[in-house]
């Protein structure tokens, strides 16, 4: 069973719901959706606090070592390292939104994408 998001187009995707249907999403769909993600991600850092969500992501992060280590050797498969990918953009996402400095993240991810595309550029 495929578990990525397939995209369509700069508004629409492909979706699995929680029953595992898929369906079409358009953007304007996904805004409560995204506020209900957001929200829980801010309970979660209110209630258990940022040294334990830390501690928490770092965890999160070893236990996706694993299972990529374990797909590696056929132990699991690549629902195993999907599962722990999402684990790990929860906790992460938990502690962006702890940061709160948007700017900060978005100057960051662009030299990050624009370091690869150079390294992609160098490799052709």
């Amino acid at each position: 069973m495929e578990i990525a998001h397939i995209v369509l187009g700069h508004h629409q995707r492909i979706v699995r719901t929680h029953m595992g249907v898929e369906k079409i999403m358009k953007q304007n769909e996904k805004i409560p959706l995204l506020i209900w993600r957001m929200d829980l991600l801010d309970k979660a850092i209110k209630t258990w606090g940022i040294d334990a969500q830390l501690d928490m992501l770092v965890e999160e992060c070893g236990e996706l070592i694993v299972a990529i280590q374990h797909l590696k050797r056929d132990r699991v498969g690549w629902d195993a390292v999907a599962e722990e990918i999402i684990d790990v953009e929860i906790m992460s996402g938990q502690i962006k939104l702890f940061i709160n400095n948007n700017e900060l993240f978005g100057d960051i991810e662009t030299k990050k994408y624009e370091r690869l595309k150079k390294r992609l550029e160098k490799h052709d």
